[in-house]
């Protein structure tokens, strides 16, 4: 594993796994940034889908008008 920090990547310098790039190194002040949008945009969507939501309501059915007649077994004689 090596530091990239050379530059002729696009991007931040990065950590190299051969020679494909696995890491990035930024400032502790662009990973703050990004938690806080991180953060903003978790709480929209929780907001969004809580505004969203159905308005529960209640069926009530008679589920002996909709079962089918009972059949009752022939008599013996």
């Amino acid at each position: 594993m090596t530091a990239a920090g050379t530059g002729t990547s696009r991007g931040p310098p990065g950590i190299t796994r051969r020679g494909k790039k696995v890491a990035a190194l930024v400032s502790i002040e662009v990973l703050r940034r990004y938690q806080e949008w991180e953060e903003r945009e978790i709480n929209r969507i929780i907001e969004e889908r809580t505004l969203n939501r159905p308005v529960p309501f209640e069926i009530n059915l008679d589920l002996e008008k909709l079962a089918p007649p009972r059949r009752t077994p022939p008599q013996s004689a």
